[in-house]
């Protein structure tokens, strides 16, 4: 059972390894699923159980996270089942997700990778999950059905889809008024 659940990019695995080194060395219980699946087992079984037992997900958002349907299904997993979400931000275009707006209102978190700052940024992560009521799902029956998955009919996803597309929408109207 694993407290801190790692949603990433597949590009992004640098920074999923550095977060999840980090947390690990923190005394946090982190699933990341290069170290946490073996040869044979059920990916996605396993993905979806870890996320379901996990008390918070660390999803990182990049040019390359609005890409992964499976970064896409694990913060709507994970905000329906209402896990502390921490978005972090790796890149500029962290923020141009369909992501970002359901992520927008919680406090994130900026890693810059390449920075001095990076360890930083990497307590300050660490301080966040400590400070929360962090805890993992004990019981069987707080597990979803891992075949049922997250899908667009769900009326919260719904409405953050309306909401991120009128939102575009006003930006882009704006952006055009004003040239």
């Amino acid at each position: 059972m694993h407290e801190v659940f790692i949603s990433y990019a597949r590009s992004d695995e640098a920074a999923a390894t550095l977060i999840a080194s980090r947390l690990a060395d923190a005394g946090l219980s982190v699933f990341f699923d290069t170290a946490g699946i073996v040869t044979g087992e059920s990916w996605s079984e396993r993905v979806n159980a870890e996320l379901a037992r996990a008390g918070a997900v660390v999803v990182l958002l990049s040019s390359n996270s609005r890409r992964s349907t499976s970064v896409q299904d694990e913060v709507q997993t994970a905000i329906e089942t209402k896990k502390l979400v921490i978005p972090v931000l790796l890149d500029e275009g962290a923020t141009q997700n369909w992501l970002w707006p359901l992520l927008a209102t919680r406090q994130s978190l900026q890693l810059d990778l390449h920075s001095k700052a990076v360890d930083e940024q990497l307590s300050t992560l660490v301080k966040a999950l400590r400070g929360s009521s962090l805890k993992a799902s004990t019981t069987t029956s707080d597990i979803p059905a891992l075949s049922a998955p997250v899908g667009l009919g769900s009326s919260g996803v719904w409405k953050s889809v309306v909401l991120a597309a009128a939102s575009a929408a006003i930006g882009a109207l704006v952006t055009w008024l004003l040239r």
